[in-house]
């Protein structure tokens, strides 16, 4: 894929471009983007992809005023602004779909379709219990349990790894954490905001998912007007790495899919 770098709001964003056909925005995970996934490279083959890289994953700038996906949100939709993208399908994945939620509420003509993998971003329980497991808490094994499947797929052999890899691992787990802290996972304001989101709306879902529970799911589809939920077995959070040939199937058919 193609590496543009832009600045907006005094901050370096890169954002790669490549693919053909109609346009698909990708906010990737707090695994980072790997255009060589998969998913990816399934999509590129029908969709011309462009994928912002996060401000604080993998090489892009973090600035030193952003501490919430609310900022990242605005510095994502002046990128699109200074690409001259504003009518676009728009696909996220666990904190990608949060901040792809945030830019749909704040600017509800810029999203023609949203397909959300395991989105995070609302509290929907109780305020003295936690809607998501706490994976700051526990061993690196123990969120690998809860967030796959099947654990193995977590597995990246570190010792094969260059030190730019390892590098961009380790900051992309910083930023994770610097914006899931506190609140955990979520925005106190994003919840009465959903109804603004105008556009049909997908949730996916892996059954096996003990990170974003199907209850979760249920219950932030329902505040979003036109939602609709997949449930795809034998897959956890993160459903494009498990079962990428699926994820990218349900995701096409809904974006091509005609509306009223």
């Amino acid at each position: 894929m193609d590496l543009q770098k832009i600045i907006v709001a005094d901050t370096n964003v890169n954002v790669f471009v490549g693919g053909h056909g109609k346009p698909l925005l990708i906010l990737h995970d707090e695994r980072g983007f790997d255009e060589n996934a998969e998913h990816i490279v399934e999509m590129c083959k029908t969709r011309r992809l462009v994928v912002i890289s996060i401000p604080g994953f993998d090489g892009s700038e973090l600035p030193d005023w952003v501490d919430t996906v609310d900022d990242l949100s605005y510095i994502c939709l002046s990128a699109l602004q200074s690409l001259g993208i504003f009518d676009i399908d728009v696909l996220g994945c666990s904190i990608g779909g949060w901040i792809a939620v945030e830019m749909a509420v704040k600017m509800p003509n810029l999203t023609t379709k949203l397909a959300l993998c395991g989105p995070l971003g609302i509290k929907t329980g109780p305020v003295a219990k936690l809607d998501i497991p706490d994976i700051f808490a526990v061993s690196r094994d123990e969120a690998d349990r809860i967030l796959f499947c099947n654990p193995r797929k977590a597995f990246v052999d570190l010792e094969s790894l260059s030190v730019e890899k390892l590098t961009a691992m380790t900051r992309n787990r910083e930023t994770t954490t610097l914006l899931g802290w506190e609140p955990y996972f979520h925005n106190p304001k994003l919840r009465r905001r959903l109804h603004r989101v105008e556009c049909p709306t997908l949730f996916l879902h892996g059954a096996e998912d003990k990170f974003t529970s199907r209850s979760y799911i249920e219950s932030y589809a329902s505040l979003i007007p036109s939602a609709s939920i997949i449930e795809v077995a034998k897959t956890g959070h993160f459903v494009h790495l498990e079962a990428p040939s699926v994820f990218v199937d349900h995701v096409l058919r809904f974006f091509d899919e005609k509306t009223d």
